[in-house]
């Protein structure tokens, strides 16, 4: 199964995917033909992108969230439907593939650059004839009306727009506290009454590590703020300690490798795209979403091939207990960039888990003597773990010396550094 159909399934697990037609339309619509050139390889990964280099205000919407907006539209054929910031064109063409030919969309820009950004994508798209697309200006003048309308612009609010919808008609734009509801207004007369959806209950499984599957219990509020999040990665703006977080490790992984976009600049259209496309995968992973994960992580590879993007798709791999297929990503890893020294412990770590303990050591071994690693207290532990299982305390507590002494805060080190003074049994 392809990453696309990998999506398109998790989408039906987490009941977000009721409407076949609403399915057919995001399967129908290639998503890559509204991206910049640099990001067309993450066009089937479920996470909002730029809608052009250098625009981190504006995000073509993940699959995820566009499937939302389409439910909470309760789009039927034959209606007239705008789009006000239609994120590159990709959300109003994936309302006319919903609505079919007897409706009619029309895209609505702020900028004329936007509009010609727009026009060019549908065309790419093949839904040039299928959506119109017109300025601000030109949409508040028209005396025609619209059943539904799709408000992504924050420059407005739906009250600026009620002429412009028919009666018993209603705008969806996003609502409730910290806009994590979407919310309905429908038209009465010359006023709105405002339905809000944040707590509308989809429940479903998620992958879980090993194979297993995990309950989750998602909810509006939940689909809205993870598409915050993922976005933050582009704007670099970190509203949770965990955020940034994975942003300091992601640097502190690339640091004075060949996609270290402090050294470069970060001007590089290509390196700086791998590089976020890697963040978003390491993000999603620490969040629970491993399958995002894995995509994200083999779309940066499609982009640039590094040592990085290979090692973490095998530590994704491993979640599941596929340490063989782990061990051939940090392989190639290592045949991309020999001096980065994560593939290295990784192995030797995958091994252990395998009970290959001797053939543990040499790889662990050759972690410490890596070129660069952030984290040289791992592969300290790690032997350390091979040494108690092999019965040699005084080795063992050596290395978990050193790498206490690297990282005080290591848990785990301590733990295994107690049960070797204790003169424990241990069992990896």
């Amino acid at each position: 199964m392809d990453s696309k159909e990998r999506l398109f399934h998790r989408l039906k697990g987490i009941k977000l995917l009721k409407n076949r037609a609403a399915e057919s339309a995001l399967r129908s619509v290639r998503r890559s033909a509204f991206l910049p050139p640099e990001l067309e390889a993450l066009g089937d990964c479920d996470a909002p992108l730029p809608c052009k280099c250098g625009d981190t205000g504006r995000f073509v919407p993940s699959v995820r969230f566009m499937a939302l907006l389409l439910e909470a539209l309760e789009l039927t054929q034959g209606q007239r439907v705008a789009v006000i910031d239609s994120r590159g064109g990709y959300v109003a063409a994936a309302i006319a593939a919903t609505i079919g030919r007897k409706g009619s969309v029309t895209a609505v820009e702020f900028d004329l650059s936007d509009e010609e950004a727009v026009l060019k994508n549908l065309e790419r798209a093949g839904f040039s004839e299928a959506v119109e697309v017109m300025s601000l200006y030109a949409f508040m003048a028209k005396s025609s009306t619209y059943t539904r309308v799709l408000l992504l612009a924050d420059e407005l609010t739906p009250k600026d727009i009620l002429p412009q919808v028919s009666e018993l008609g209603f705008v969806v734009s996003r609502g409730g506290p910290e806009g994590l509801a979407l919310a309905r207004h429908v038209r009465s007369g010359d006023d709105f009454l405002e339905i809000l959806f944040g707590d509308m209950r989809l429940i479903g499984p998620m992958a879980g590590p090993r194979g297993g599957e995990i309950a989750m219990d998602i909810d509006v509020s939940r689909v809205l703020g993870l598409e915050d999040i993922v976005s933050h990665v582009w704007t670099g703006k970190f509203t949770a300690e965990k955020e940034a977080n994975v942003a300091e490790l992601v640097k502190e992984t690339f640091e004075d490798g060949p996609l270290d976009l402090v050294r470069h600049g970060g001007k590089d259209k290509q390196k700086m795209s791998a590089v976020k496309a890697f963040h978003a995968a390491y993000l999603y992973q620490t969040m629970g979403y491993l399958e995002d994960a894995e995509d994200l992580y083999k779309a940066s590879l499609r982009i640039i091939p590094s040592a990085e993007a290979h090692t973490f798709l095998g530590w994704r791999l491993s979640f599941d207990g596929r340490y063989e297929e782990a061990i051939e990503e940090c392989k190639r890893a290592i045949e991309v960039d020999s001096t980065l020294g994560n593939p290295y412990n990784d192995i030797g770590a995958y091994l252990i888990e395998l009970g290959r303990l001797d053939e543990a050591v040499e790889w662990l071994q050759r972690a410490l003597e890596s070129e660069r690693y952030c984290c040289y207290c791992y592969a300290h532990c790690n032997l350390g773990r091979v040494y108690l299982m092999k019965g040699m305390g005084q080795m063992a507590k050596r290395e978990l010396d050193k790498a206490l002494e690297l990282n005080p805060r290591y848990d785990l080190a301590r733990e295994l550094l107690d049960r070797a003074e204790g003169e424990q049994d241990y069992i990896g």
